[in-house]
């Protein structure tokens, strides 16, 4: 079973022990609202921010650092040292943002795409 904290929405200014203290909270609120018993569970998977590290040291729970998100993290600070790369990027994001951002780019995106004989599924678009 999958349990998803993604945000804890709070005021700032906040200091992080608050914060490991309302994801603690959260964590051990979901499990007993899903009936969940932390001793039956193998793993958490998290990211590596120091807050769900410290929630996760607090509860006792075991974790496992997300393989995708260190992948992430890694590709993008190799990248980022290049400046080439880095730039390169840049202007991807900012061709993929106008387009997101536009109807009328995305209908004439779709009608070159159609007289191309081009899937509009092969253009993928990560954030």
């Amino acid at each position: 079973m999958f349990i998803g904290i993604s945000r804890v929405s709070v005021h700032k200014p906040i200091i992080y022990l608050r914060i490991t203290e309302i994801l603690t909270e959260s964590l051990t609120t979901t499990m007993d609202l899903w009936n969940l018993k932390p001793e039956n569970q193998i793993c958490i998977t998290t990211d590596s921010g120091s807050n769900i590290v410290k929630a996760m040291r607090d509860l006792k729970w075991p974790r496992l650092s997300c393989f995708g998100h260190n992948l992430h993290l890694s590709i993008t600070k190799s990248i980022g040292k290049d400046s080439r790369c880095h730039r390169a990027l840049g202007i991807c994001r900012k061709i993929v943002s106008s387009f997101h951002c536009s109807w009328k780019k995305k209908r004439d995106l779709s009608k070159c795409l159609v007289n191309m004989n081009i899937s509009e599924r092969s253009l993928v678009s990560v954030s």
